[in-house]
């Protein structure tokens, strides 16, 4: 009876100090994750530098070999409109001009009446001819339209080609990108370690100065630190270099801080 009683007093107890425990457990993993997420946003090294959109622009609009791209589409072009011209490369225009003294019939001459005086009438005069002509190959009556057709098919190659490399430019960005992001972030986790080693080789050293830990033991954290420290020169370097590529795709500097 006394422990039947016990144990109904005793179960919303439980009860409680489990829904309690629970909601503690909770509480913690909330403030673990909203700490977690300040972090990330203090240390978003994306929010420091333009859009994957904006760098994309300026990749495209400073590529070298984008813009020779764009000239070969031009000159396609102009290709094309000279091949559909091409017919006027067969029609010629001549002319003549001179000046002198030649000699003419009189009116009674050309009319092929005797004369007494059958001397020809000397005079100066300019004479000058114009005329055009038409001289057209076999060949270029049957071949224009092939010309006209291997013409624009050079033009479609030279855009194909400019689209795969734009393709090829977006994506050497979005590596970079990312890489320069997660170089950051691990540069920032590498020095929290670095800061984390120093206050703990500050303790030790007081500690074996007291004789609370041993020499090996003194010797063993100086080494992690060391270790981390180099880690964190690694670090630097890879967040360097990942930043010098981004800003060579986008062939411009970046004028941020870090």
């Amino acid at each position: 009876m006394i422990k039947k009683l016990l144990t109904t007093i005793c179960k919303p107890n439980l009860i409680l100090f489990i829904f309690c425990l629970g909601f503690s457990t909770y509480i913690q993993a909330q403030d673990l994750e909203t700490f977690i997420d300040q972090s990330l946003q203090e240390t978003d090294f994306s929010k420091r530098i333009p859009t994957i959109d904006s760098l994309r622009a300026l990749a495209i609009a400073n590529s070298p070999l984008l813009k020779r791209h764009d000239a070969d589409i031009e000159y396609y072009n102009v290709n094309i409109s000279l091949a559909r011209k091409r017919w006027m490369d067969f029609i010629y225009m001549e002319s003549t001009y001179s000046y002198g003294i030649y000699d003419y019939l009189n009116s009674e001459q050309l009319a092929g009446l005797a004369t007494t005086d059958q001397a020809l009438i000397n005079t100066k005069a300019t004479r000058y001819t114009v005329g055009l002509s038409l001289k057209v190959p076999i060949s270029a009556i049957f071949a224009r339209k092939k010309n006209i057709e291997a013409e624009k098919a050079l033009h479609t190659r030279a855009k194909y080609e400019k689209e795969a490399k734009i393709r090829e430019i977006e994506r050497v960005l979005i590596l970079d990108y990312n890489d320069l992001l997660k170089a950051h972030r691990l540069l920032f986790i590498s020095g929290r370690v670095v800061e984390t080693y120093k206050v703990q080789s500050l303790r030790a050293e007081i500690d074996y100065k007291n004789g609370l830990i041993s020499l090996s033991e003194y010797t063993r954290l100086q080494q992690q630190l060391n270790v981390a420290a180099k880690e964190l020169e690694r670090q630097k370097a890879d967040f360097l270099l990942a930043f010098m590529y981004l800003e060579n795709t986008i062939g411009t500097n970046l004028n941020v801080t870090w």
